[in-house]
């Protein structure tokens, strides 16, 4: 029970992602070929906590809570998603998604944490990604032997402002995401997931479950894209 409390006051969580992003049909062999080129495009992922507000700050001093503690994700789908076309920039996925024209099965879903570097090979299609799905089930703090939190249901949802072509044009989380843009240029794309700390609370406290976890938890994850060229 102590250890929950104090995970109460870590600090904002962000999950870095350094990914070479490829394009993807999404069971579709029709392809622009255009995007980053051509080029073979890598990606690596990075965890680390981030201080983002004073009020953050409070939270630290009050509870004790090391900056150092290790943060994790179990991410079983992640793609950004093509505003123009049926296709999805795929980064992370169950053994449920085809990479595209070489008809690959992605399976890379796990924990994401510190120095995670990730084989994946899609095609690459040029043009704006407005909005992402993502699919989550755990969240973890202080490494395996840390504590677990799960994800209550098992639907993905959807970031930024999909087209109409991605779930009717609705978003879960509109403001939580303003979207990528890939071009021949695109060498890398970096995709920042930042945790807020309030993601985590007291056990059956209003807005919260058994186990502590935000009954709404994507609320509190923001993330960024960061496009390399």
């Amino acid at each position: 029970m102590e250890k929950k409390r104090n995970l109460l006051g870590m600090l904002a969580m962000v999950l870095v992602f350094g990914m070479a992003l490829v394009g993807c049909d999404d069971g579709s062999d029709d392809d622009d070929g255009g995007g980053g080129g051509g080029k073979d495009l890598k990606y690596s992922i990075q965890v680390k906590n981030q201080l983002t507000s004073p009020s953050s700050q409070q939270l630290s001093v009050a509870r004790a809570v090391s900056a150092e503690d290790e943060v994790e994700l179990y991410i079983l789908n992640f793609e950004y998603c093509e505003d123009a076309n049926n296709r999805g920039l795929i980064l992370i996925a169950n053994g449920d998604r085809d990479t595209g024209s070489k008809h690959t099965i992605l399976n890379n879903a796990g924990w994401y944490s510190v120095n995670a570097n990730l084989a994946v090979e899609n095609d690459v299609n040029n043009g704006p990604y407005s909005s992402f799905q993502i699919r989550i089930s755990k969240l973890r703090v202080g490494g395996a032997d840390g504590t677990t939190y799960d994800f209550q249901g098992n639907s993905g949802v959807f970031f930024g402002h999909p087209t109409s072509i991605w779930n009717g044009g609705q978003s879960n989380y509109p403001d939580n995401f303003s979207g990528i843009t890939m071009t021949d240029s695109t060498v890398s794309l970096k995709t920042v997931l930042t945790v807020d700390p309030d993601i985590i609370g007291e056990e059956d406290s209003e807005g919260y479950d058994s186990q502590g976890l935000a009954t709404d938890p994507y609320k509190y994850i923001k993330v960024a894209g960061l496009v390399n060229e």
